[in-house]
């Protein structure tokens, strides 16, 4: 590299590697003081000649280091060092493609950088692949170069392969192969996969709600239910109630309130408070069974005495305005305040509302401000108008 004085002579005369190191020479602050606006500026001058300035002079425009962020400038000398083989700047180029909505452009630039070797590019590339994303879809493809950038470590792209052949999305279904791709990517799936192949219930649920919470697209939401399915049918109850929300919404699979009025109702014969508050609504609703305002009930106060805050909400407005029962204050007051200790917000604000009205200030601020600090608008008015009014008085 030589010195200083040396470099800035030799680079004063047009040698175009000599910018380059003078460049990066300020650029680290290597035997001169740092100054990135001096760093650009031999950067910029060899740029013509030297690829490697080229890339560096295109990420301090990225960056904004030593002039004001310009992607557009970035981009044109991305691209330079890019026909010049710089894989990296190839990589960079595509990602500024693919964020300006521009994925066909993008595409090419992330194949070559595949072609060379960078694994953040042979991800990139295997996934507009695979969702056909500026270019023909070609799931073989997608598999080809998502291999190619799990074997040289991207997590990522070991994970989407452990998805794909999990759910069947792209491939053929292939738990063994999906085992091996998330014990590559060191994810604790590997285990849960394992484990639910050897007839765990619980992973198969467990599983199955990761599957559902991730979806991308029907495969995963199909796979997410028949793997709840089966844990449902081998008796795990949170499962059961989990698949009657599946029927009850569709998805992963089509809408059967029946079906959904089943297994809510396995669930709850099991204690699951959710599925009995969830079996209630049915029964309210009249979705899957007849409409029966007294089974609502019946359901609603088993999982409201099982803890469920939802279920002692709605048990304060069924006795407050006679839904399935005879109206009855106290009952319902009763159950606001249950609701209310629950963590209910719409029941922290109705036990406060009663709380006032009953004359008992003290306990009604308290719940209006915990409903108000749960973000409840009703009650973060009433705190106000109280506060104005107190200043009124004063």
């Amino acid at each position: 590299m030589g010195t200083i004085e040396s470099l800035r002579a030799a680079a004063e005369s047009n040698d175009f590697n000599a910018m380059y190191y003078l460049g990066t020479a300020y650029a680290l602050g290597k035997e001169v003081e740092k100054n990135d606006e001096e760093a650009l500026k031999w950067y910029l001058k060899a740029a013509p000649q030297n690829a490697e300035a080229a890339f560096n002079a295109a990420m301090m425009y990225k960056d904004g280091l030593g002039t004001d962020a310009d992607l557009e400038k970035a981009l044109e000398l991305f691209c330079t060092a890019s026909s010049k083989g710089i894989a990296a700047a190839s990589f960079q180029a595509g990602a500024i493609y693919l964020k300006r909505g521009m994925p066909e452009k993008a595409v090419g630039y992330f194949k070559k950088a595949a072609e060379a070797g960078l694994a953040e590019a042979q991800h990139n590339y295997g996934m507009a692949c695979l969702r056909g994303d500026g270019i023909e879809q070609d799931c073989g493809e997608a598999v080809t170069w998502l291999t190619k950038s799990a074997s040289q470590g991207n997590t990522i792209s070991a994970l989407r392969l452990g998805r794909m052949y999990l759910t069947g999305s792209g491939v053929l279904k292939d738990r063994q192969e999906a085992v091996k791709w998330y014990r590559t990517a060191g994810s604790p799936l590997a285990d849960m996969v394992e484990e639910s192949e050897r007839g765990s219930s619980e992973r198969k649920f467990a599983l199955s709600a990761v599957l559902d919470e991730t979806a991308e697209n029907n495969e995963d939401l199909a796979e997410a239910f028949q793997m709840c399915r089966e844990a449902a049918e081998c008796g795990y109850s949170p499962a059961a109630a989990a698949l009657g929300k599946m029927y009850e919404w569709g998805r992963g699979t089509g809408k059967d309130y029946t079906e959904a009025v089943r297994w809510y109702t396995t669930a709850a014969e099991n204690g699951s408070a959710e599925a009995m508050h969830d079996l209630a609504s049915m029964y309210a609703l009249g979705n899957g069974v007849p409409q029966d305002y007294e089974a609502a009930v019946k359901w609603s106060e088993k999982a409201a005495l099982c803890g469920n805050a939802s279920a002692a909400y709605t048990l304060g407005v069924a006795y407050r305005d006679g839904w399935g029962v005879k109206p009855d204050e106290e009952k319902s007051f009763e159950w606001f305040l249950k609701g209310a200790e629950l963590d209910s917000i719409e029941s922290q604000y109705e036990a406060a509302v009663i709380f006032s009205r009953k004359g008992n200030e003290d306990e009604a601020v308290k719940w209006m401000s915990k409903a108000a600090r749960q973000g409840h608008l009703g009650a973060m008015m009433a705190l106000r108008e109280r506060d104005e009014n107190a200043i009124f008085k004063n």
